[in-house]
């Protein structure tokens, strides 16, 4: 198991829905970083199949051009009908995973999180929170022969 792709626009499938900015080169964790904003683009906007609506930014490692953070967020909120007379809506919706680097060009996520306020039916009301964690990742090697008996 592990978490849906389209919530973080970094793959083919998700990308060319997006606008991307270059913000700033910065210093992050020790690793020279791009930090990257995005947006969905002009007409993508939305909650069809077709569309998305996450915003947010990802820092880049330089070196490596690897994602070490991705944070997203909602772009565009529940639309007013439902907010007004259904009383139902999501505040703060977004999540964020980590990466980590292990060795040149190997990078592994090791957290992810979110966080949302959900009401429902004008009632209802939740604090939803979510966080995993990998670690103890190691590297393993192998050595193998392959030998054959003469005939």
């Amino acid at each position: 198991m592990g978490w849906q792709k389209n919530l973080f626009p970094l793959t083919s499938a998700e990308e060319e829905k997006y606008r991307y900015e270059l913000k700033r080169e910065e210093t992050y964790k020790g690793r020279q970083v791009y930090r990257i904003e995005f947006r969905p683009k002009k007409g993508l906007e939305g909650f069809d199949d077709e569309q998305t609506v996450w915003a947010g930014e990802v820092l880049v490692d330089k070196a490596d051009l690897q994602p070490i953070s991705v944070t997203t967020r909602m772009a565009k909120g529940l639309p007013f009908l439902v907010r007004t007379t259904l009383g139902t809506n999501l505040h703060q919706l977004g999540f964020s995973v980590s990466y980590a680097r292990f060795d040149e060009g190997v990078y592994f996520p090791v957290s992810y999180g979110g966080e949302f306020d959900v009401k429902a039916v004008f009632v209802y009301k939740r604090t939803f929170t979510i966080s995993l964690e990998n670690s103890e990742f190691r590297r393993g090697e192998a050595d193998s022969k392959i030998t054959f008996d003469p005939p």
